[in-house]
């Protein structure tokens, strides 16, 4: 290639860039979705208007070059049930990891005190040519709580629907894996109540020995552990089971 030629392909490119990022921020920067651009460790490199209002800031400047996670700390996030929300599960941080596009309804309000807000949260990876991860857009929709509350109550039937045509015992390993992983748990257990109501039986587990499974007994309902969860129904943490 020759030096006119070279120079002008320069020419092409600064040009298209140059559009680029005009298109970007013309396109982007008016509409009433939230758009925030991660790099792979996960700082902000680009976010419209409407992210800064959703992050709580004057100007898309002044969220530009902070990580996320900085901006998250100013929040109390919570799932769509009002549940305290691990920021391992959102979309940002699971396209990151690799993980494929999903969404999810978070609940956010300032941690210093504040009206509390839904938005519905999703993000997409971007690869390069070598197809490695280059960026991680995200896109936040403000919601009304009675949408959040319809898509809630979807939500439960699709699952309710689902969850019939299985019996527990087809369902029983995947969910205790599922919860062994998401509470970071060495073991989990599934204990049923007899059918006089009067203790509690190990029907299923994950990671536990055949010898801890095989010399189980029944679990008085309100005695122990299970028996007192199982009785107030209500959940409880121990920090040192000894």
């Amino acid at each position: 290639m020759d030096e006119v030629a070279a120079g002008r392909m320069a020419e092409r490119i600064e040009l298209a860039e140059a559009l680029s990022r005009d298109d970007l921020e013309a396109v982007l920067g008016r509409i009433g979705e939230g758009i925030a651009v991660h790099a792979p460790d996960g700082r902000i490199v680009y976010a419209n208007e409407a992210a800064a209002r959703l992050l709580g800031v004057d100007a898309p400047s002044d969220v530009v070059g902070v990580s996320a996670g900085e901006h998250r700390r100013r929040f109390d996030l919570f799932d769509l049930h009002g549940r305290p929300l691990d920021t391992a599960l959102l979309p940002a941080e699971s396209a990151r990891r690799g993980e494929d596009e999903s969404e999810l309804f978070v609940r956010f309000r300032p941690a210093a005190g504040g009206e509390e807000h839904v938005a519905l949260t999703r993000a997409v990876r971007v690869l390069d040519d070598h197809g490695e991860l280059r960026y991680v857009v995200s896109i936040f929709r403000a919601v009304t709580e009675e949408k959040a509350a319809d898509a809630l109550r979807k939500l439960e039937q699709v699952t309710k629907t689902a969850l019939g045509q299985f019996s527990l015992i087809d369902l029983a390993p995947s969910l205790l894996d599922q919860s062994r992983s998401v509470l970071d748990a060495d073991t989990a257990a599934i204990l049923l109540l007899d059918e006089a109501g009067q203790s509690l039986t190990m029907r299923a587990t994950v990671g536990f020995a055949e010898e801890e499974v095989s010399q189980a007994v029944p679990v008085p309902l309100g005695r122990g552990l299970a028996g007192r969860v199982a009785a107030s129904r209500d959940p409880w943490h121990v920090d040192d089971l000894d």
